[in-house]
């Protein structure tokens, strides 16, 4: 969407006159910062999905337009556990980010699907009835370790987007 804008831009337009109003976007972690910029550059609605090719591709969470605070996961058809990424272990309560495991509860019998995606289960908001998953922060088998220090590729994206040199977020200002 930010590779779109810049062609309104370099073709003279104004995003913000375009018919978009609400933007689903998935398939790559996109920090709150690429939000903000893609909501302000085109006056519209930005929602995350949550998906994965090998089990149905989108529509395993979708976030509310009304609280954008996590993605409400779909479980009539999937039955989502949090597992501790070391251990492989159910933590279902954890505090912290774990690997999320899907299980598919369609007409087939029941698989488990290991994603190592790192989120955690929340109670539901905008849809009380469904839980929500946070924002996928990376992956387990996707982390470094720096100096001790557990690094994932979208805190370091984070931090250069936060730059004037380079990021999103001085564009808001």
């Amino acid at each position: 969407m930010l590779a779109i804008s810049d062609e309104f831009k370099r073709q003279g337009l104004d995003p913000r006159q375009s018919s978009l109003k609400i933007g689903i976007f998935g398939a790559e972690p996109w920090t709150n910062a690429m939000r903000a910029e893609i909501e302000q550059t085109f006056d519209m609605d930005a929602t995350d999905i949550y998906g994965l090719s090998e089990v149905i591709g989108p529509g395993v969470a979708q976030e509310c337009i009304e609280t954008k605070d996590g993605l409400h996961i779909w479980e009539d058809h999937f039955y989502p556990e949090v597992i501790d990424p070391g251990t492989a272990r159910c933590c279902p309560t954890a505090k912290r980010r774990a690997g999320l495991h899907l299980a598919d509860q369609g007409a087939f019998p029941i698989i488990r699907y290991r994603t190592r995606d790192l989120t955690r289960l929340l109670p539901g908001t905008a849809r009380p009835g469904m839980r929500r998953m946070e924002k996928v922060t990376g992956r387990s088998d996707d982390m470094i370790i720096l100096r001790g220090v557990n690094v994932f590729p979208t805190q370091i994206e984070e931090v250069l987007l936060a730059t004037d040199w380079c990021g999103v977020i001085s564009s808001l200002n």
